[in-house]
């Protein structure tokens, strides 16, 4: 994951995003992160995060319920509201 914020990004903030993801991730899982400050950003922080290895749907039994990404997108008013770089 990258972690990207502005003049008031803290190590601490940082540390605290890799304890959420470590938590939701295979405890086997290879985590690898950078962090890089953007003056711009002022007290915003913004996370990216990219995931591999993920077991194919079709191998998956079908439960009846939407993935939480179905739900967001769904819940979505326009494709505008979506943070695409």
């Amino acid at each position: 994951f990258n972690v990207v914020g502005g003049s008031s990004l803290t190590l601490f903030e940082v540390n605290e995003a890799a304890e959420v993801i470590q938590q939701a991730v295979d405890p086997e899982a290879n985590i690898i992160f950078g962090v890089a400050h953007d003056p711009n950003m002022d007290n915003e922080l913004r996370i990216t995060l990219v995931a591999t290895g993920f077991a194919s749907k079709a191998g998956l039994a079908d439960t009846g319920e939407e993935d939480e990404q179905t739900q967001l997108l769904k819940s979505l008013k326009s494709e505008e509201e979506l943070d695409v770089p």
